[in-house]
């Protein structure tokens, strides 16, 4: 019986040297999987960067923007005015 004890130790602990092995295994092929988030990081900060400059330019041409169409729709009511007169 103490060979029988000693076999399934044995089976036992060459399982966990190969789970050890299998997983040394395992995080080596994870390790390029970091640089790919890096370039995916990289390209969120460059999107909020856009973002960010889209809406400080929106910021300040919003006002000169707004005078530009109330313009457009005077001269398009003056248009219709002088359409019907014609």
């Amino acid at each position: 019986m103490a060979v029988s004890k000693a076999s399934h130790v044995d089976v036992a602990k060459l399982n966990i040297d190969e789970v050890v092995v299998q997983g040394g295994n395992a995080l080596d092929c994870m390790k390029p999987v970091p640089s790919s988030f890096e370039h995916v990081r990289g390209l969120v900060d460059s999107v909020a960067a856009v973002t960010s400059n889209v809406n400080f330019a929106s910021n300040n041409w919003s006002p000169f923007l707004q005078k530009i169409k109330l313009f457009i729709e005077i001269v398009g009511a003056i248009a219709e005015v002088r359409h019907r007169f014609d």
